[in-house]
């Protein structure tokens, strides 16, 4: 749903000292369900369909975040996302949140980037050298991109069907660390939590470079509800996850465990 971004400060979150600026934000509001996603009813400045996909659509009730949330399913090894192509405030630092849950997550790869670059403009899928930070689910697994391959996020962290969750990236591609509510972060470096949960501190970005677009994505089967999708131009504190994002935590199984 579009709407207009303005600087404010931001209440709901654990600590705040300063002014954020919130360049992006999109709830998709009371978008009727199976809409089909388009650039006119979101921010989105990119939506695709890849090859045997079905379009990006809306799902209301959302089962996580409230009101509507959106469904991306990949089917094959082109890419169907979600994103922003080079038009938001140019930056070396982004703190980015997003709600999503999984259905086939064995299945294929989702992923969340952050950037600059024909990756964030194309249809093509990541390239490492265009991303401030490049995320992703490889079947379950949660991985962060740097130096050109996939390490494990906090050793080993998987993602699970059926569970919500509730990410926030607070990364600093710039030369100077950085302080906000409740943490800091060291130049080139980025904070990764999931669920209100601190898994990386100070892990490398994947570039440090100046970005303009993001870009959510899926391919080869996997599915991703999305909702509350937000990115502010500097680094601030993590909110605290809504209740419905929160919905059905009783059975979230979140596995952390040391590879042999």
């Amino acid at each position: 749903m579009k709407k207009i971004i303005i600087t404010f400060t931001i209440h709901g979150f654990m600590t705040m000292t300063s002014q954020a600026a919130l360049v992006f934000d999109e709830e998709f509001g009371s978008l009727p369900d199976g809409t089909t996603l388009t650039t006119s009813n979101t921010d989105f400045t990119y939506i695709r369909k890849g090859s045997g996909a079905s379009d990006p659509a809306v799902i209301r009730p959302a089962q996580v975040g409230s009101g509507s949330s959106i469904f991306v399913k990949g089917v094959s090894g082109s890419l169907t996302g979600v994103g922003v192509k080079e038009t938001l405030t140019l930056s070396s630092i982004y703190t980015m949140s997003v709600n999503f849950r999984f259905t086939d997550v064995s299945s294929g790869n989702v992923v969340i980037g952050v950037g600059n670059g024909s990756s964030l403009s194309g249809n093509s899928t990541f390239t490492t050298s265009h991303g401030l930070f490049w995320l992703q689910s490889d079947n379950g697994n949660f991985e962060h991109r740097i130096s050109g391959k996939w390490s494990n996020v906090n050793e080993a962290t998987t993602f699970e069907d059926d569970t919500n969750y509730s990410l926030q990236v607070i990364a600093n591609g710039g030369s100077n660390s950085l302080s906000y509510s409740g943490g800091d972060v060291a130049a080139g470096k980025m904070d990764i939590y999931l669920n209100g949960n601190l898994l990386e501190d100070d892990v490398a970005v994947t570039n440090s470079l100046t970005a303009n677009g993001f870009r959510i994505y899926s391919v080869n089967g996997v599915g991703v509800e999305i909702d509350d999708v937000k990115l502010w131009n500097e680094a601030i504190a993590v909110p605290e996850p809504s209740s419905a994002a929160l919905h059905g935590l009783a059975g979230l199984v979140l596995l952390t465990r040391r590879r042999k």
